[in-house]
């Protein structure tokens, strides 16, 4: 393969652009609002058998992902002898896309329809992750050492594009549909479409790397196999030699681990812990998709000018500061009458034995008619716009409201006032460290009259300016220190890492969640990003850099043996 070919490189931005689709219309801004509708209506705030939406959210990811980081290294060895790298890349692709494109028919299956959803995800994110493995393993074949910043930036680059333009047309025929359930899993659809079709340029422009191990080439492929967990062992024996190497590595599962989690749990905990809409969420991801792309950029020019290490130390600074807002975002309490999910005006009409109150419905929340919901209609009554309820009827409704996660508002008559439900999202005071979205609410959100979807609007400004530098800033420097002639087995061992991190750290999130709750999931995760950093700091790169070519020389001239 000839490097730094404007259409090979071409042809590999393409495939960011085609698969982080996948990232932000499933992952981040569709799904989990939808799962998180579909699973409040069946269980409401108390959950399945005990377990939360964000905790069950949290360990499909770790299943998923524990898939790809247990079967990649291997895969990578065996990728670099038999020169199978965008084989592997193609048949993840269309696994995934598939899977993605039949989330549209999860809800018409049998049980539960959360469920679907989510044994779907998993199966498609193992082909997102799982490709991603073998396209990060590329970049070493197709540019030059000192153009991998620019490059993989980049790619960061075409991807929050193509994935920001695609979330654009999602946003716009899912708001002018009403938020209708059909349309969103058509959409859900479109992306796995997307992401093959525009897959295909990467198939015909960027053809398969050379094998740097030409004598193997003849070996079966269960010798191969063999091989590759040989080669597996030793690259672990191998700690010593490549100490700057491994060092990276741990300080890359600290960091990456915080980073992964948040990105994979923020659209579930926005949906479920602070009430943000399905289209605010969509248009947020959106915002972010137009923002990462300069900042991708931006942070490539600053590694230019001060170093690659240094310029991913502010990114991951930024990062603090990112899961600090997370635990300090809160809904704000309903004050006006529109703000309430029930809303009701008196209605005084004459009758001819008496003068009756009653209540005329102006407002209520979208339900559905099964699981939580229907139990929830059973016992507050269902009712629709402009019914007409008797007093009785009205107070019914508004005691229920007490234990429940909605709000309630009464224009006039004895029952006026507002009522807001035990386990509504506005409610703090019960965890651990809820003093402080409690403290922040006080003193910025409300007098600002910051409600949470513009917190999340806020974060997710934030998020998109850091998150392409920080991942791609990751990766060129793991591709710096790295030998070229083991790019996959060394890739695969990053997607290990990668994948551990997104295993580990939504367990952790996921067994804090359900033993104390969700902010304090998100403060753990603050404490390992953080100890990632300082691990970071004893990365020597320009010694890694050295033991790296050294190795690749031995290789070539046959002086290590394959």
């Amino acid at each position: 393969m000839q490097k730094n070919d404007k259409k090979i490189i071409f042809g590999w931005c393409m495939y960011d652009w085609a698969n982080s689709a996948f990232a932000t219309s499933v992952t981040t801004a569709i799904l989990p609002a939808y799962f998180g509708a579909l699973f409040l209506a069946s269980h409401g705030a108390a959950g399945w058998r005990g377990w939360s939406g964000e905790s069950l959210w949290a360990f499909g990811v770790s299943f998923a992902t524990a898939i790809v980081a247990l079967s990649s290294p291997a895969l990578g060895v065996i990728a670099d002898h038999l020169s199978l790298k965008m084989k592997f890349l193609k048949i993840y692709a269309f696994a995934g896309s598939l899977c993605t494109v039949l989330l549209f028919v999860a809800t018409w299956l049998p049980g539960y329809d959360w469920m679907w959803l989510l044994g779907l995800y998993m199966l498609a994110n193992i082909g997102f992750a799982g490709g991603n493995v073998f396209y990060n393993s590329l970049l070493p074949s197709i540019v030059d050492a000192d153009q991998y910043d620019n490059i993989s930036s980049k790619g960061f680059a075409y991807g929050y594009l193509g994935g920001g333009l695609l979330l654009l047309i999602h946003l716009i025929i899912i708001t002018a549909s009403g938020n209708n359930p059909l349309i969103i899993r058509l959409s859900l659809a479109s992306v796995g479409i997307w992401w093959f079709g525009w897959g295909l340029l990467t198939f015909i422009l960027v053809p398969e790397p050379n094998s740097t191990n030409t004598d193997n080439n003849i070996l079966s492929t269960s010798s191969t196999i063999k091989m590759a967990f040989s080669e597996l062992w030793e690259t672990a024996q191998a700690i010593q030699k490549f100490k700057v190497l491994f060092t990276y590595l741990l300080a890359f599962l600290l960091f990456n681990d915080g980073i992964q989690t948040v990105l994979s749990v923020a659209g579930i905990y926005a949906a479920i812990t602070l009430g943000v809409s399905l289209t605010f969420q969509m248009a947020t991801i959106l915002i972010l998709q137009f923002v990462g792309a300069p900042g991708a950029i931006v942070f490539s020019k600053i590694a230019k000018k001060i170093g690659t290490k240094p310029a991913l130390f502010i990114t991951l600074f930024i990062w603090t500061l990112v899961v600090l807002l997370a635990i300090g975002m809160s809904a704000l309490p309903p004050i006006t009458p529109a703000e309430h999910d029930y809303q009701l005006k008196e209605n005084k009409t004459e009758t001819e034995m008496q003068r009756e109150t009653s209540y005329i419905v102006v407002k209520v929340p979208n339900l559905k008619n099964e699981g939580a919901d229907a139990n929830w209609q059973v016992k507050a009554g269902k009712w629709n716009v402009d019914d007409v309820l008797t007093f009785s009827h009205a107070q019914r409704l508004k005691e229920s409201t007490i234990q429940s996660r909605f709000s309630i508002h009464i224009t006039n008559g004895k029952l006026a006032g507002s009522t807001i439900g035990k386990d509504h999202p506005s409610q703090l005071g019960d965890g651990l460290i809820d003093f402080i979205p409690s403290t922040l609410r006080t003193y910025i959100w409300q007098p600002l009259r910051l409600s949470s979807s513009f917190q999340f609007l806020l974060l997710g400004i934030f998020v998109g300016f850091v998150m392409g530098g920080s991942q791609a800033l990751s990766r060129s420097l793991f591709a710096t220190i790295m030998p070229e002639t083991r790019s996959g087995e060394f890739f695969g061992f990053f997607g290990f890492i990668g994948k551990a991190a997104s295993v580990i750290g939504p367990l952790l999130f996921g067994f804090t969640a359900r033993i104390f709750d969700r902010r304090v999931g998100i403060l753990v995760i603050l404490a390992i990003i953080l100890v990632g950093i300082l691990v970071l700091k004893f990365v020597d790169v320009n010694e890694g850099r050295r033991v790296a070519e050294e190795e690749d020389k031995q290789r070539r001239q046959g002086k290590i043996k394959t």
